[in-house]
């Protein structure tokens, strides 16, 4: 029973947190509001936000938080970062002590 009560609040905070994007035009503010969400659920403290632009087959960065001032752009390529990106998934790009998960990219 307490595991489905926690279900149910885990459930409507990620309902709330989709209202309050559902209402945001403002890209800017967009990015931040689903920073804020991620953080809140796995508990993250640095986190890029990318746009793939297929015309160019780049990824360019469009929001961070915790990683200072950034300017990145990431063209598609072979490389284990691109496998990652491709899954689909949320991922890591360093370990718990911050040694980069990548050499490359």
């Amino acid at each position: 029973m307490a595991s489905n009560n926690l279900q149910t609040d885990e459930l409507s905070e990620i309902l709330k947190s989709c209202r309050q994007l559902s209402n945001i035009l403002d890209l800017d503010e967009l990015y931040s509001a689903f920073s804020k969400v991620v953080k809140k659920k796995f508990a993250i403290h640095k986190l890029a936000i990318f746009v793939y632009h297929p015309a160019e087959e780049k990824l360019s960065l469009v929001f961070s938080k915790g990683l200072g001032d950034l300017s990145i752009q990431i063209p598609k390529s072979k490389s284990i970062l691109w496998k990652s990106i491709l899954n689909g998934e949320p991922f890591a790009v360093s370990d718990n002590s911050g040694k980069p998960l990548f050499s490359k990219d």
